[in-house]
């Protein structure tokens, strides 16, 4: 691949809903570490999924 730039992404995914996969952040990854927005961000967003869920739902 001479002249083509190299793009990596990080997802951060759960999987637990047997209707769905749930990919609750994905980001350009451009560091080594994770950075801290990111992570809250994936911590976040499947809690908010859960609680939007109905009840009886898994």
């Amino acid at each position: 691949m001479t002249g083509a730039a190299m793009h990596f992404a990080r997802a951060l995914f759960i999987a637990k809903f047997a209707e769905a996969v749930c990919v609750p952040h994905a980001f350009e990854k451009r560091s080594q570490r994770t950075p801290k927005r990111d992570l809250e961000l994936a911590r976040q967003r499947p809690r908010a999924l859960v609680k939007q869920r109905p009840q009886g739902g898994s």
